[in-house]
């Protein structure tokens, strides 16, 4: 008696998933080029194509709730994949290779520039990241938050084991500014590189994100004599 009741409602599950899914993307895309606090829930639904004008509220009971389901979404696309490049970094130390501080940079964007380039809305994702950057802390659910100090103690262990002599609290210092670099930066990628177009035709983002890793590995080489 059950199944045909549960092969019924699969259409309107599927249905509820992918007005779900919409609602995610044009938040991220609404949100990053105005910020949270200048776009409503009724924007959003109207944006969508959502005949329910409640629809947001419906599927993320707030703006709060979809906020914090961005950043989880986020998390899970560039938090994850990262965490798993740190475990694979201190792998390859613990097996005796030797892994110099570019290797270290290149394997920590390799996600990051991943999700930008090849996500449907890696693009949009760092524009409200770069919002929520000036926005209260208290907008990040506090899981993230915890998920995003204990990545940052990983990778700054990871360079203090390779620049010993460094005071810990320049590295700590050096790894904030990075991640506030690379989301700013990649927030506006896209106008730089279409000013590059332009110019010289073509796909210039591989090249950017290479010249990027440098300019990030030689900015975290800095400042090793300095005093502790």
């Amino acid at each position: 008696m059950t199944e045909p009741a549960t092969m019924a409602a699969a259409p309107m599950l599927a249905s509820a998933l992918a007005t779900r899914e919409q609602l995610l993307r044009v938040a991220m895309a609404l949100f990053g080029e105005n910020g949270v606090d200048r776009v409503s829930l009724l924007q959003i639904a109207d944006a969508a194509g959502s005949r329910n004008k409640s629809a947001v509220g419906y599927h993320f009971a707030s703006k709060q709730g979809l906020v914090d389901a961005l950043l989880q979404r986020i998390e899970r696309d560039i938090g994850q994949p990262i965490d798993a490049a740190l475990a694979d970094i201190q792998a390859r130390f613990e097996s005796g290779e030797t892994v110099s501080l570019g290797d270290v940079v290149r394997a920590v964007l390799a996600p990051v520039f991943g999700f930008y380039g090849a996500s449907p809305y890696g693009r949009d994702a760092f524009r409200v990241l770069a919002r929520l950057m000036h926005d209260p802390v208290e907008s990040i659910p506090l899981m993230l938050r915890r998920d995003s100090a204990a990545r940052i103690a990983r990778f700054s262990m990871i360079l203090q084991r390779l620049q010993p002599d460094k005071p810990q609290r320049l590295i700590e210092h050096h790894v904030h500014h990075s991640i506030m670099a690379t989301i700013n930066g990649l927030s506006l990628t896209d106008r730089f590189l279409a000013l590059r177009r332009d110019r010289w035709g073509g796909d210039e983002l591989p090249l950017f994100l290479d010249s990027y890793a440098g300019f990030l590995a030689a900015g975290l080489a800095s400042g090793a004599a300095q005093t502790k």
